[in-house]
């Protein structure tokens, strides 16, 4: 049964270059997304959240900031593959 990073994988093969600088764009911009909400929610000084919150917290961006990482390396590959390179005109 193919997992999830099998199925992305897969997506990625039938996207054209236009689709694959899409999609990576999209990736790139949610990782930055992410990380302005990480500064944002572990950096707060006006409010008082546990460290068992805090941590729970650092773990979950930490999980979802590498996932975005992986999608952005797998998007890269996929243009590396078919020729295209990931530099954007």
């Amino acid at each position: 049964m193919p997992d999830a990073r099998d199925e992305y994988e897969e997506k990625l093969r039938t996207l054209g270059r236009e689709e694959l600088m899409s999609e990576l764009e999209r990736l790139k911009g949610d990782l930055e997304d992410l990380e302005v909400e990480k500064r944002l929610t572990i950096g707060q000084t006006g409010v008082h959240i546990s460290a068992s919150k805090i941590q729970a917290y650092r773990e979950a961006f930490d999980r979802d900031e590498a996932r975005l990482r992986r999608k952005i390396e797998m998007v890269e590959r996929a243009l590396e593959v078919k020729g295209f390179g990931a530099e954007q005109d």
